[in-house]
């Protein structure tokens, strides 16, 4: 595994561990309501997608 992903993986699951610890904060409605909306309006999570949008600000700094 080359440091780049390394420092990726790292960084990915510390996001998603504060995102965990912030809903553990919420009640189970709140929750279920977050969840609704989630499902409507967010959808699931793609990692693969913020990688690209990374990319894409990274290359667009640089014009």
């Amino acid at each position: 595994m080359s440091k780049t992903q390394c420092e990726v993986e790292i960084l990915v699951r510390g996001a998603h561990d504060q995102i965990v610890t912030g809903l553990m904060k919420l009640d189970i409605e709140q929750l279920r309501k977050g969840l609704e909306w989630s499902r409507t309006n967010y959808g699931k999570l793609d990692v693969e997608r913020l990688l690209e949008i990374a990319i894409e600000l990274h290359e667009n700094a640089n014009l």
